[in-house]
């Protein structure tokens, strides 16, 4: 499964190359929000990691105004916001050029935090757990919801401060953005790492597998799309006054006929 992860990225990396002379021309032209859009941010999606045109959602409105980019499964289904800022317009406190942890809330995120906000009111709005806050030339990916008890804006965030560090650790940054990684839910997985959470050392692991042979199997996307679906469905089975679906769910069969008389004669 890591092959074939990184024989994917290696195809989106070839891919970049073929391109990457026009972003950089365009990222060195003080391009507005709608040319970096329209000539990095676009191409990056489409041409690079793979989503296709129609999962991709341009300036859907929502109380706190028009996301940029709303990214959605097949099952139409959010997946992860993109807030996009006009390139060089971001400038974290760094003259790092590689790939890092930062902490939302502290310095070198700290001129980005408008735009941080600003992408996470977007997420929360839409129910996704990612936020993704880019001029072209820096990206951001961090957490929009929690479930440890800590404000989003406590926790970490993933930085490629500038465009050697996207090219440096590609297969990180397509990982945290390309359609198989999302929906597999991998962008979770490094995001997770990043907090710094870890398996307990107490908790056993096990296979079934030997040991040369365990892997993860590929999920397609018709294995996403079903397992949305069955959420979907099953979660209404916890509200006792969906009548619908205590109907289609609690037949009267021999079994709880009987059932019910035995209780009867107990009461």
């Amino acid at each position: 499964m890591r092959a074939e992860l990184i024989n994917v990225a290696d195809e989106a990396y070839s891919r970049l190359q073929s391109i990457e002379a026009e972003i950089k021309a365009a990222l060195t032209t003080h391009a507005n929000e709608a040319d970096t859009r329209f000539k990095i941010i676009d191409r990056i999606l489409v041409e690079v990691i793979g989503w296709n045109r129609e999962a991709i959602f341009n300036e859907p409105i929502t109380e706190s105004g028009y996301i940029d980019y709303l990214v959605k499964s097949s099952s139409l289904r959010n997946l992860f916001v993109i807030e996009a800022k006009r390139a060089g317009l971001l400038s974290p406190e760094t003259k790092a050029e590689h790939k890092m942890t930062i902490s939302l809330d502290g310095p070198i995120a700290k001129p980005m935090l408008p735009g941080i906000k600003q992408a996470l009111n977007y997420a929360t709005e839409q129910g996704v757990p990612v936020a993704v806050l880019t001029d072209g030339l820096t990206w951001l990916f961090f957490r929009a919801s929690r479930t440890d008890g800590r404000p989003p804006l406590k926790g970490k965030a993933i930085l490629f401060p500038n465009w050697k560090a996207v090219s440096d650790y590609f297969v990180a940054f397509a990982e945290l953005l390309a359609p198989n990684a999302v929906l597999d839910k991998r962008n979770i997985a490094h995001l997770n790492d990043a907090e710094g959470y870890t398996v307990s050392e107490a908790e056993q692991q096990y296979t079934v597998y030997p040991q040369a042979e365990a892997k993860m199997r590929p999920r397609d996307a018709m294995a996403s799309d079903a397992a949305e679906l069955f959420a979907q469905f099953f979660s209404r089975l916890s509200n006792d006054q969906d009548k619908e679906m205590l109907r289609d769910c609690f037949v009267e069969t021999a079994e709880s006929q009987k059932a019910d008389l035995e209780l009867e004669k107990i009461i």
